[in-house]
């Protein structure tokens, strides 16, 4: 299953970072794709300050025991296209293989709403997974003040 949210440039990370935290609150193992070591350092910084009122633990880097059974952490970023076995949740960055989205069981994309080029890259995602029988929905921009309602609904949670 991929997510898409809408998003606009200068607000998609602190988006990606409610999302993540939501994630973390509801217990799921996170990881976040990013295309450097810069990029995830960047998002190191962000989850710490993000939110004034919380932090979402995290850690940069691939798991050494890859068993989801033993992880102390729920939420990793990482700049490899593996996902780590037994996580519930990938996020991507930054634009990546589409194959990513194929192989994650539940993953987030970001339509970025006032970028015409990636936007355009998001419809091409769209349609390519979903010739490949790819569960997708959609958060709009204009209902982000619901995306956390309709995460749970869409995820089935009862929290």
């Amino acid at each position: 299953m991929v997510i898409f949210a809408e998003s606009t440039v200068s607000e998609k990370d602190k988006d990606l970072c409610r999302i993540v935290d939501w994630l973390y609150q509801w217990g799921k193992t996170v990881q976040i794709v990013t295309l450097s070591t810069m990029s995830a350092t960047y998002f190191d910084n962000l989850l710490w300050s993000f939110n004034k009122e919380s932090f979402v633990p995290h850690v940069i880097g691939f798991p050494e025991d890859k068993n989801s059974e033993t992880l102390l952490e729920k939420v990793f970023i990482t700049t490899q296209e593996e996902i780590i076995p037994g996580a519930d949740a990938v996020v991507v960055a930054e634009n990546q293989n589409e194959k990513i989205f194929e192989l994650a069981s539940l993953s987030f994309h970001f339509v970025l709403m006032d970028d015409e080029e990636q936007k355009q890259k998001s419809r091409e995602l769209w349609k390519h997974l979903a010739s490949r029988g790819v569960e997708r929905y959609h958060l709009p921009y204009r209902e982000r003040k619901l995306w956390q309602e309709k995460l749970k609904n869409i995820l089935q949670l009862s929290i």
